[in-house]
C-alpha cells in the first residue's frame, strides 16, 4: 500500500481511515466485531493508524456504533482478496530489498 494518507488526530479520524481500508463503511451492532477483527489483521501486518501504530480497541469501536462514513463496502470474500494481495505486495518488497543488497553486496566485493 503506497496510498499517502494524513495520520489521524482523534479516535473517530482514526476509524474513518479505518473503515475505508477494510471496506465496512458504518459501525453498528452488527458490524462492530467485524470491524474491530478487520483492523488487528491490518495491524498484525504492520498496518496501524492509532497510538503506537495499533489499531482501535473492541472496546473503542464499540463506543463509536453508529459512525458512518463514505467507504466502499467489502463482502467478506472482497475483503479475503485485500489481503492476500497486501501480503503478495509485502513479501514482493522483501525480496526486492533482499535482491537489492544482494546486488549491493556483490558490487562491492567486485571492487
Amino acid at each position: 500500500m503506497t496510498e499517502q494518507f494524513k495520520n489521524p488526530e482523534t479516535l473517530e479520524e482514526c476509524l474513518v481511515l479505518q473503515a475505508h481500508f477494510i471496506g465496512i463503511p458504518k459501525i453498528t451492532k452488527k458490524t462492530y466485531i467485524e470491524f474491530c477483527k478487520r483492523g488487528k489483521v491490518l495491524q498484525m501486518l504492520g498496518v496501524g493508524f492509532w497510538t503506537n501504530g495499533r489499531m482501535p480497541t473492541l472496546a473503542e469501536v464499540e463506543q463509536h456504533i453508529d459512525l458512518e462514513t463514505n467507504a466502499s463496502k467489502l463482502d467478506p470474500q472482497q475483503w479475503q482478496y485485500t489481503i492476500q494481495k497486501l501480503l503478495q505486495d509485502l513479501t514482493n518488497t522483501l525480496i526486492e530489498n533482499e535482491r537489492s543488497i544482494n546486488t549491493e553486496s556483490t558490487v562491492l566485493s567486485d571492487v
